[in-house]
Parts: structure tokens; C-alpha cells; sequence
């Protein structure tokens, strides 16, 4: 028997960190290129708790409950700034907000409870 297989609910989770982590520095690439720089960093320092949940999507193989803990208290954390930036009249933290609800959403269901708290060799 091969080692446990990561269930559908976390790798969907890593896969939105990932996937809203990428457009977030290339949309900042895009800003400093086409407005100015301090726009560009505006966009990518009001995502840093996405950031920060990126580098840990890497160690959801690996990692035990406190990583998931702490993606999700990140991605609510990364929630409360898309409110705050959408009601600023600032559309752009639209679609970080809606990664970061489907991202607590799916790393709060009991199989990814299961995955993180398994025993490891």
C-alpha cells in the first residue's frame, strides 16, 4: 500500500492559493509596467496574506493541522481586506475575496481535517 493520497478538497484549496497567488504578481507586474510602481505594490501588499498561504500550499503534502490552521485564519484575514477594498470602490479585491471564501470553505471540511491531522512517519 503507497502513502495516503492528498483528497480532492485540500489540492483544490492548494491549487486556488496557487492560482490567485500567480495573478496577484503578475496583475502587480502589470501595474509598475503599465501605471506606476507604488500602484503595483498597493495590489501586491494588500495580498500578502495570500502570498504568505502560497508558500505554505507547498507543505499541505507534507504538513500537519497547524498549517492548515493558519491558511485559513490568512485567508480570512485576506477576506476582511477584499471587503475593505471593495468597499473602497476598489474592484481588484473582488476576485482575491472570493479565492479566499473558497479556500476556508474547502480546507474547513472534515476531509481536509482528516488529511491534516493523519500520523506521518
Amino acid at each position: 500500500m503507497g502513502p495516503p493520497k492528498m483528497p480532492g478538497v485540500v489540492r483544490a484549496a492548494q491549487i486556488v492559493i496557487w492560482v490567485l497567488a500567480g495573478l496577484t504578481v503578475l496583475g502587480s507586474i502589470i501595474l509598475i509596467a503599465a501605471v506606476n510602481p507604488e500602484t503595483g505594490g498597493a495590489a501586491l501588499g494588500v495580498n500578502v496574506c495570500l502570498l504568505v498561504a502560497a508558500g505554505m500550499a507547498f507543505r499541505f503534502g507534507s504538513a500537519g493541522h497547524g498549517i492548515r490552521v493558519t491558511c485559513i485564519v490568512l485567508m480570512s484575514v485576506q477576506i476582511l481586506f477584499g471587503l475593505g477594498g471593495t468597499a473602497g470602490g476598489n474592484p481588484g479585491g473582488l476576485l482575491p475575496m472570493l479565492g479566499a471564501i473558497a479556500t476556508v470553505i474547502l480546507l474547513s471540511q472534515s476531509a481536509a481535517g482528516a488529511w491534516f491531522k493523519r500520523p506521518r512517519a
